[in-house]
């Protein structure tokens, strides 16, 4: 290749790189705008509050034995103890927690997209475990 065509070749690369890594970092901070993991795992946190007084305010009024393993066969080996309902809010507590830690982690290393991801994670679980809470306490009651 002759030395000309290499040094444009080069200049050329050189300013794509530079506009590819202004484009890396505007949408990283757009990312860091659009997607604020503290009040997705601050949201989250409230549904975990809220399955807990739900919870809390049914527990008088549910049978000793309710329907909360789906899994298993139909009968006996669904039903559990009603204090078993606190294994729901609490499973969501502990998941978000651990998406917490996630989230901080990947935060420091300027990584978005997945702490953001682990803050939609955690209000998807969240919400399904309230959504779940309220079908089986209507179910019973």
């Amino acid at each position: 290749m002759p030395k000309l065509f290499k040094e444009k070749l080069l200049t050329v690369s050189t300013k794509k790189i530079r506009e590819i890594g202004l484009i890396v970092g505007q949408s990283n901070s757009i990312l860091k705008k659009l997607v604020l993991p503290h009040n997705l795992f601050s949201f989250s946190f409230f549904l975990t509050v809220v399955s807990s007084i739900v919870s809390l305010a049914v527990q008088t009024r549910l049978p000793q034995k309710i329907p909360l393993f789906y899994s298993r066969p139909w009968g006996d080996d669904q039903l559990a103890d009603r204090n078993f309902l606190f294994l729901l809010p609490l499973f969501s507590l502990f998941v978000t927690a651990i998406n917490l830690f996630i989230a901080k982690t990947f935060q420091k290393k300027e990584d978005f997209f997945i702490s953001g991801l682990c803050g939609f994670f955690s209000v998807f679980f969240s919400l399904v475990t309230i959504v779940s809470l309220i079908k089986i306490i209507v179910l019973i009651i």
